[in-house]
């Protein structure tokens, strides 16, 4: 094996990026945040992962949501937990997806990429949508109505893996050559903070 595995998500359908006994590196916050995997379990696409952006109350045409936390994705911080997810929309709108509420995930310097209706038309795996988020991270997500007219509601779902974290094993390094140097064979993925 490799020292360092560098994953932005892979074409095709969804698979681990670590497994039982492997180490994990997600940069946020503007450095390498290390751990042991320690469990993993899939989360299939389900009703449970479907989230309701407007609480029913709908989105006028060319209306945002504004922020809506994904806090029920949030399970426990100790042991520290984290997903690998991919995501789409159930509804004719476009998804902003953010980690805090500041970091905007997708983004260049000036623009922002979205998911709509249309990205499973092109992507069908949804791996252009892949995200990996710390619990602790506050997921956010945006929501735009580009139609003319205002929708009833705006559905999200998601499906992925979430990983159980050694806690013990926890450690933070500016550079991905330092947590190989320290670490080991490491599996590195983006979270955000750009």
């Amino acid at each position: 094996m490799a020292n360092e595995e560098r994953y932005y998500s892979r074409p095709g359908p969804i698979a681990p990026l670590a497994l039982p006994n492997q180490l994990i590196g997600l940069w946020a916050r503007t450095e390498w945040h290390c751990y042991r995997v320690t469990h993993l379990e899939p989360i299939p696409r389900s009703r449970p992962f479907v989230f309701e952006l407007t609480a029913g109350l709908g989105l006028a045409a060319g209306a945002y949501t504004g922020h809506v936390s994904l806090a029920n994705l949030a399970q426990r911080q100790h042991p520290p937990e984290c997903f690998q997810l991919r995501f789409y929309p159930l509804d004719d709108v476009e998804i902003i997806f953010y980690i805090g509420t500041a970091d905007t995930r997708f983004m260049t310097n000036n623009l922002t990429a979205t998911a709509d209706l249309f990205t499973k038309l092109a992507d069908p795996d949804l791996h252009s949508t892949e995200v990996v988020v710390l619990t602790s991270s506050s997921p956010y997500l945006d929501a735009f109505n580009p139609t003319g007219y205002t929708l009833a509601q705006v559905r999200v779902a998601f499906f992925g893996y979430r990983y159980s974290l050694d806690e013990d094993s926890a450690k933070q390094f500016k550079t991905a050559e330092q947590a190989m140097k320290e670490l080991g064979p490491i599996t590195l993925c983006s979270s955000g903070g750009f």
